[in-house]
């Protein structure tokens, strides 16, 4: 958001943002992301409940960060109307840090590194169930006026023994329609070995009370083949100490 503070909510999916969590601070954040993509061929629908994150403040410079999230997958072929046996897990357990790599300045955006190391690793929202297990996330926020804000949120994760990598590229222009309320449009782009995706998206969050954050996002895909319509959504509780 235009006019946010360190403690604005930053789950995989749920706000990412370049803020740390204050120094000597303690950020705990619990809530359920839901995902759903509709295609020509395929329907499939994601359930992340729990999905966890603690971040504790170490310095000016850096945050300690460990997330997880337990996932429920389900996928129906719209051909042959045949529903996938659910898939249920735990989607990722990483440990990592967020560095401060650039202070806002006027004509600089403050931007933040996040490095992850885990079992299991997740990369953007608009792809789910990946398995990585070292993974690099560049946030960088820098606003326009009072009102807007210019965002770019770029990853790439992956597992070097097996030679397996994506990345993924989210350009965000957010409008702070209240203290509470802001609107958001995006472009976003992932790829993988041998696939490539592109699309758009328009979405709010909604801050009614302070610990709570809500977010909904609609858009649509195209990945050369067929395109894709996808809703997200997510609901956050967060603690700070």
């Amino acid at each position: 958001m235009a006019k946010i503070d360190g403690a604005l909510t930053d789950r995989i999916g749920l706000g990412e943002a370049s803020p740390q969590v204050l120094q000597h601070k303690w950020s705990l954040e619990a809530g359920l992301n839901l995902g759903l993509i509709r295609s020509s061929r395929s329907n499939n629908a994601t359930y992340g409940l729990p999905s966890l994150l603690m971040r504790g403040g170490l310095g000016s410079f850096a945050e300690f960060r460990m997330a997880t999230e337990y996932l429920v997958a389900t996928q129906l072929d719209s051909y042959l109307r045949e529903i996938g046996a659910p898939q249920h897990g735990f989607n990722f357990l990483s440990f990592g840090t967020k560095l401060a790599l650039v202070k806002e300045g006027k004509a600089l955006p403050q931007t933040g590194l996040i490095i992850m190391l885990g079992l299991d690793d997740t990369g953007s929202r608009h792809y789910e169930l990946s398995k990585n297990l070292l993974s690099f996330r560049l946030l960088s926020d820098k606003p326009l006026d009072e009102k807007i804000t210019l965002s770019l949120n770029s990853g790439f994760s992956g597992t070097a023994a097996e030679g397996s990598w994506q990345g993924d590229n989210t350009l965000t222009f957010g409008y702070q329609a209240t203290e509470k309320t802001e609107g958001f449009a995006e472009v976003w782009s992932i790829w993988y070995t041998g696939y490539q995706q592109m699309g758009v998206n328009l979405g709010v969050f909604i801050r009614p009370v302070a610990c709570l954050k809500m977010e909904l996002v609609g858009g649509v895909g195209y990945d050369g083949k067929q395109p894709q319509l996808f809703l997200n959504g997510g609901i956050a509780l967060m603690s700070n100490q």
